[in-house]
């Protein structure tokens, strides 16, 4: 038998040349291409809610609408398709003036996605969790419930609080959506939410509106708390506001006939109505006018106006000397236009 003798120069090129195989072979196994058709990622572009459908006009307002706020998408993942019973997986949140793409890594499976989006400080900052800071509305919780806050969160002496009385900082948005992850990445363009409260305006129709200084709320109750899985994606639970807790925030100005209004979460159950509130009339001089107690027995759903409607300013007692008119317009002129010549002095 012949014997070869290795130099060492020949040794040190077939290791090279081993280790440059292995890793050919390896690159060949996690190919990028591969990956991409098997990937993870759940992409979610979420439509922007018509978020000004409640709005007042700027006629009526000052200040710009949601002055001092601004708009953050809350998204849940869940496995299952439901997200009560399902397990929870992971969460994202994105402000609306960042765009509206929300991406999760999951691998195949069956998932649901509910998504919240509510006001909040223009200056938040996120935590090291992603997580901005909330005003209105509880959104830290590992389950598909949002919750409003007795007292919203986040506020300073520059932007006092503001609880849910003539406050459009309490509409919010949903959505909730179930799906199954195949082996390729999953993309749904079109999620879109709608508005999860309803928003309640307690209106004056006839009474005497002359001696009204001001509107003092002295109970109020509303529907806090929502679920997604729920019937029609409804809530329950009540915050009931008193005089106490309310404080400054009691006081309303009227705006026309609107006394004042507030937002509620809709019903899912026709037995869990009952919203319940009372005011006094803050009077000018020589005015009295009794306390109000109104119960609103109706089922309550989401995206709607509800105007409650009485004749609610009817002073008890008023100046013996009053005379009032109820003046009226007609726009529908009868006659063209003349003209008037005169000379003038």
């Amino acid at each position: 038998m012949k014997t070869t003798k290795l130099t060492m120069p020949v040794i040190m090129l077939a290791f090279f040349s081993m280790l440059a195989t292995v890793g050919c072979t390896t690159t060949d196994v996690v190919d990028p291409s591969d990956n991409t058709e098997k990937g993870t990622t759940i992409t979610l572009n979420v439509a922007s809610p018509d978020a000004y459908v409640f709005s007042p006009t700027r006629a009526e307002n000052e200040k710009p609408f949601h002055e001092g706020h601004q708009l953050r998408y809350v998204a849940k993942l869940f496995e299952g398709d439901a997200a009560a019973s399902g397990k929870f997986v992971a969460r994202k949140e994105i402000l609306a003036k960042n765009g509206n793409k929300i991406v999760f890594n999951a691998p195949e499976g069956k998932y649901t996605v509910v998504v919240f989006a509510d006001y909040i400080d223009e200056n938040a900052t996120p935590d090291d969790n992603g997580h901005y800071p909330d005003r209105y509305y509880k959104t830290t919780t590992n389950d598909d419930f949002i919750e409003a806050f007795e007292t919203p969160k986040g506020s300073d002496s520059s932007n006092p609080v503001k609880m849910n009385i003539n406050n459009d900082d309490y509409d919010c948005f949903a959505v909730k959506s179930t799906f199954t992850k195949s082996a390729k990445p999953y993309t749904d363009d079109n999620l879109k939410l709608t508005r999860a409260v309803c928003k309640i305006k307690i209106v004056n129709k006839g009474g005497n509106v002359n001696g009204v200084e001001q509107i003092k709320v002295t109970k109020l109750s509303f529907l806090s708390k929502y679920g997604f899985s729920m019937e029609s994606s409804a809530a329950s639970n009540h915050h009931i506001y008193t005089s106490s807790i309310l404080g400054n925030n009691a006081l309303c100005n009227m705006k026309g006939d609107v006394l004042f209004y507030f937002y509620s979460f809709g019903n899912f159950d026709s037995g869990d109505c009952g919203l319940n509130l009372s005011f006094d009339i803050i009077s000018q001089k020589d005015y009295t006018y009794p306390s109000k107690n109104i119960s609103i027995d109706t089922k309550l759903n989401k995206n709607i106006i509800y105007n409650i409607q009485g004749e609610l300013l009817s002073p008890s007692t008023f100046p013996s000397d009053e005379i009032t008119l109820v003046v009226s317009t007609d726009e529908n002129w009868n006659a063209s236009e003349k003209d008037i010549p005169v000379n003038p002095i």
